[in-house]
């Protein structure tokens, strides 16, 4: 007996097509309401204040600009969400290190490391 495909399974099984299909999820600018400076303080600062475990720090608006240049805003929000590992062997933790935070707060904490460490393009 032939049973029909639930409309609700399609409906996940399409979004996860399209968005392999297109290469991975874009993630749409954080929120104007989400404070990005405060999530920073509270969960980046700690590694990136200083350079701590191969982070790059604030102050390092070369290296900031480079990298934003080599991966893009999307690229970075996903590292940050996921974590990942250097070729040096030093670890971003998935979040921070913090899984209570939204994928839009840590989008919202990139932004702001973005806006402090790359000048706009000049005319």
């Amino acid at each position: 007996m032939n049973t029909p495909l639930r409309p609700r399974l399609l409906g996940p099984a399409l979004i996860a097509g399209l968005l392999l299909a297109a290469g991975g999820p874009v993630f749409a600018d954080a929120p104007a309401t989400i404070d990005g400076a405060a999530i920073y303080e509270e969960n980046c600062a700690t590694c990136h204040r200083r350079g701590k475990a191969g982070a790059i720090p604030l102050t390092d608006t070369a290296a900031w600009s480079a990298r934003v240049k080599e991966h893009g805003r999307d690229q970075l929000v996903a590292r940050a969400i996921k974590g990942f590992s250097t070729p040096a062997g030093d670890e971003m933790p998935s979040r921070g290190g913090n899984d209570d935070l939204t994928d839009a707060q840590v989008a919202a904490a990139v932004d702001h490391i973005i806006r402090q460490t790359t000048a706009p393009a000049t005319p």
